[in-house]
């Protein structure tokens, strides 16, 4: 970019990261001095309309979501050719990049995190209709600095079911992350439903215990072939420090069928905040469907 003003309004300040899609910058408004983040849109993918729809639909999505865990969007407009949405700005990092420095990191940590995401989710997966992130992974959570804060960011890839208002936006894209994807989602992005959120969720808790993701030195496709066609159910080696309670409700939202997963987040969500009360029975498997 080579202005730094956007808008006649924003003033940038940092570039907070990048990827395919587009930049996120902090920026303050000059009007109100009060610091944003914004995700502009490439410049060169400007001229693709679907793509520009996609980007459109993920701050629509995201500005309907009003939770304590979910990344609020303000507004969206444009600059010329730079496409951008307005969003809050959290001081902090990513679950991503805490777990390059700090990891494994405490079971408390563990829960509380994986409790905080869980909410948002559940949030999410109880809209009418329901909204499904589909691209749940340590980057896309942020850990707010001075506080027990955790958010769920980029909405980027996420559906609303039961619509079609949002599915021709994700033809031509690979739906999710192949490491976190869920087995039926690298299938089809035609029947998903919120079990699809928490097997990656399930991940990115292995992931905090071990300090290592599950699938880590794998290639996208030596991945997919575990996750698609091999019969067997993942093995994740845990710490004998792992309470055997979040061993069972880890390894039964990682389940590659879905009918053998949690049946909502709130169930999971429920299991983990008995595991931290201490009152979860690990005789039996965790809260089972009715």
């Amino acid at each position: 970019m080579n202005a730094d003003v956007i808008a006649d309004k924003y003033e940038v300040l940092a570039e907070l990261g990048r990827g395919g899609m587009g930049r996120v910058y902090k920026a303050r408004h000059r009007g109100l001095n009060k610091v944003y983040a914004l995700k502009m849109l490439h410049e060169h993918l400007a001229d693709d309309a679907s793509l520009i729809e996609r980007f459109h639909n993920e701050a629509r999505i995201m500005a309907s979501l009003h939770h304590a865990h979910i990344i609020q969007v303000f507004d969206i407009d444009r600059d010329a050719d730079r496409h951008y949405f307005v969003m809050e700005y959290i001081e902090g990092q990513t679950l991503s990049d805490v777990l390059k420095h700090r990891a494994p990191l405490p079971l408390a940590e563990v829960i509380r995190i994986s409790s905080q995401i869980s909410q948002a989710l559940d949030y999410a997966h109880r809209q009418e209709p329901p909204i499904i992130h589909r691209d749940i992974k340590p980057s896309n959570i942020m850990l707010e600095a001075g506080t027990d804060r955790v958010v769920v960011t980029d909405f980027g890839i996420a559906k609303l079911l039961d619509t079609e208002s949002t599915r021709h936006t994700l033809t031509g894209f690979t739906v999710g992350t192949p490491s976190y994807a869920a087995p039926e989602q690298l299938r089809s992005t035609s029947d998903l439903d919120g079990r699809a959120d928490i097997f990656p969720l399930g991940l990115v808790m292995y992931e905090m215990l071990a300090g290592r993701a599950l699938f880590e030195n794998m290639t996208p496709e030596e991945i997919i072939g575990q996750k698609l066609f091999d019969p067997r159910e993942l093995t994740p080696a845990f710490d004998t420090s792992v309470p055997t309670g979040l061993q069972q409700i880890i390894r039964r939202a990682i389940a590659k069928n879905r009918e053998q997963r949690y049946p909502s987040v709130a169930a999971l969500l429920d299991d983990l905040q008995q595991l931290g009360a201490g009152t979860l029975s690990t005789a039996t498997s965790p809260t089972q469907s009715p």
